[in-house]
Order: structure tokens, then C-alpha cells, then sequence
């Protein structure tokens, strides 16, 4: 199976939104603005290119908008892309429908291309090693 396959589901989810860019910034709407960002991460979060600029672009605001939304909340727009392909990635490399998948293809899968720099993020996220991670889940790869 190559990286690009998937036995259940695929790295791209269809958009909640009908993938139309909607006008939302204005007084009062900064939190459902936020949500649609974060909605639309989600459906393209598989996307090693996402970033800032087309998450802004879709919303029709600025990043330096896009990036306050994020900020008043704690988080960067860069951190909570991470942080979310991450999430996915340790569900793969738990799932025994992956188990044939390389530590390196399950952060391809997510947007991580570089291996080095997946395994290196994740360990800093969960406290182990993508290998370790799934060895200790009792997935064999």
C-alpha cells in the first residue's frame, strides 16, 4: 500500500463549508471566524503547503488578522496546524490498519514530509518516539 492509500479514510476530509470562502471578519464574528479557520485545517490538513496565507485567503482576511484570532486564544496559526497533524499521525500509528505504513509515510501522510523532523516533533509532543509511540500501543509495522 502506498502513502497515498488509505484503508478507511483518506489524509483529505470533505469540507464542512462547501469549500466556498465565506466573508466573516467583522465586529462580533471573531469567533466564528476562528472555528472556520480551524474547520478548514481540518479538511486540509493532509496539505504539507497549508499555511497561514491560504487559510487567510480562503477566510478573505489578512493573516495578521488570521494570526490574532489565534493569539487571543493562546495559540499560533503554525502551532495549531502542528499540533493537529500530530494528533492524526499518533491515531495512524496506533491504528493496526496502518500497521504496514513506515513512521516516515504516516507523517507524509499529514503534511510531515521530512521524517527526521516528524519524529523529532513528536517526540517533543508526547514524550517518546513515533517507533517507541507505536511499539508501546502493541502495533507492529
Amino acid at each position: 500500500m502506498q502513502a497515498a492509500e488509505t484503508p478507511d479514510r483518506p489524509p483529505e476530509a470533505s469540507s464542512a463549508s462547501g469549500g466556498h470562502p465565506t466573508h466573516l471578519h467583522g465586529l462580533g464574528e471573531d469567533a466564528r471566524c476562528l472555528e472556520e479557520a480551524k474547520r478548514y485545517i481540518e479538511d486540509n490538513i493532509a496539505d504539507c503547503e497549508l499555511d497561514q496565507s491560504r487559510i487567510a485567503a480562503h477566510l478573505n482576511i489578512s493573516t495578521r488578522t488570521l494570526n490574532r484570532l489565534f493569539k487571543e486564544h493562546g495559540e499560533t496559526v503554525r502551532s495549531w496546524i502542528r499540533a493537529r497533524r500530530l494528533d492524526r499521525a499518533r491515531e495512524d500509528l496506533i491504528d493496526p490498519a496502518f500497521s504496514g505504513f513506515s513512521v516516515g509515510e504516516i507523517g507524509a501522510r499529514w503534511g510531515l514530509s521530512d521524517p527526521a523532523h516528524f519524529c523529532k516533533l513528536f517526540a517533543l509532543a508526547f514524550g517518546r518516539s513515533p517507533t517507541e509511540y507505536r511499539a508501546l500501543a502493541g502495533v507492529e509495522s
